[in-house]
């Protein structure tokens, strides 16, 4: 499907926008979701944003736009808040809110590569990759306007949702909300970035993953306590995710799931580095709970994959999967994790004295398969650490 015609309620929209639908709701928030897109690339055109088809996007599930969500850093718009339009739903005599229609939708964005948007955007995907959530500048706004939103209408009536960067967003804002205030609000993520890429088998790379660990060993049993904390507070909330599995950017919530964190607990490469720099990066992704909902079918390439077309159609078949993971035994994983990775340095010495002695390595001191196995998130990180 071309571009252009996302734009198009006519021509890319659901055809059925009835709420008895079981994938009602999931359609519904894709779409507003798109609608955020919308409003942004409408203002980059300098194009009227009311009385066109792209509106349809909100106005054809009876949705009206409220107000929208400017960046601090630049002033383009990363999000909107629509509000279900009573009046417009007497048209279809509905007399009443259908449970599957939030009162208030705080729909977020995700990057827009267009020479308007795209150095405030990569910023805050930059700052996501490094784990430095509490730098990305729409944070804050968005904070600020859900507070204003549960306040008006209750935060059994609010929905958040986003999509890519926008889900972290909402992601993060959600977190705030229930940690600090313990509201726990509707979340629906679309492919939210879990950004531990790729698992990679390599000597050198295994040589380099045996430093980070033994750096972060200490940062990591200091984080535990900070760990249970936060996650014993977000016991009763359970966002809802929706993935792909040819999505790299949010796959990896279905390893860090399914494998219950058992093998390399699953925290990104990025968060061992920034602390063992003495940064404070901030594993917002990481949760003991979630419903997931899988699409493993489909086009492989990243544009569809990543896209939030494929949430909005019809034709989209879903597994679904809850997690509920144990926090004191997640905790403890931590821990032993973080014995593994001090005893780590020693092997680690060892095999730094065989790479440079040797151009290759003797078998006793080629790392075991499990330690060789490192989650990356590019190639220009181990660049900046001198790995070729």
């Amino acid at each position: 499907m071309a571009e252009e015609d996302l734009l198009d309620f006519n021509a890319a929209g659901p055809k059925n926008t009835r709420p008895n639908d079981p994938n009602f709701q999931r359609i519904l928030l894709a779409c507003l979701v798109n609608s955020s897109y919308i409003q942004e690339i409408y203002r980059q055109q300098a194009i009227k944003r009311h009385g066109t088809s792209a509106s349809a996007w909100h106005t054809a599930f009876h949705y009206r736009l409220h107000s929208l969500l400017y960046s601090p850093s630049d002033g383009s718009i990363f999000g909107a808040v629509f509000m279900y339009d009573s009046f417009s739903a007497l048209k279809e005599f509905r007399l009443f809110r259908p449970e599957n229609c939030p009162s208030a939708v705080i729909a977020l964005r995700g990057t827009i590569l267009s020479a308007a948007s795209i150095i405030s955007d990569l910023r805050d995907d930059l700052n996501l990759i490094l784990q430095q959530i509490q730098k990305v500048s729409r944070v804050e706004e968005a904070l600020r306007v859900t507070r204003e939103m549960v306040k008006r209408c209750g935060a059994q009536n609010v929905c958040l949702a986003g999509h890519s960067l926008g889900a972290a967003v909402a992601l993060k804002v959600s977190r705030i909300m229930a940690e600090e205030e313990s509201i726990f609000l509707d979340t629906h993520l679309f492919n939210p970035p879990f950004f531990s890429l790729i698992s990679v088998r390599d000597q050198k790379l295994g040589i380099f993953i045996h430093r980070i660990r033994a750096m972060a060993a200490g940062c990591l049993t200091q984080s535990a306590a900070e760990t249970r904390a936060a996650f014993l507070a977000l016991q009763k909330w359970c966002p809802n995710l929706y993935v792909n599995v040819f999505d790299p950017v949010s796959s990896n919530y279905l390893h860090y799931f399914r494998a219950r964190l058992t093998n390399s607990a699953h925290s990104s490469i990025v968060y061992w580095i920034m602390r063992s720099l003495g940064k404070s990066p901030e594993p917002h992704h990481l949760l003991p709970s979630a419903n997931l909902f899988i699409n493993d079918g489909g086009r492989k390439e990243f544009r569809f994959s990543h896209g939030l077309y494929q949430w909005w159609s019809e034709d989209t078949e879903l597994k679904t999967e809850h997690y509920n993971l144990d926090v004191p035994e997640f905790v403890d994983r931590v821990n032993q994790y973080a014995q593994v990775a001090a005893k780590e340095e020693i092997e680690s010495t060892t095999l730094v004295t065989s790479e440079t002695s040797s151009p290759l390595p003797s078998k006793a001191t080629t790392p075991p398969p499990s330690t060789a196995t490192a989650f990356v998130t590019s190639n220009a990180v181990f660049k900046f650490f001198g790995v070729k």
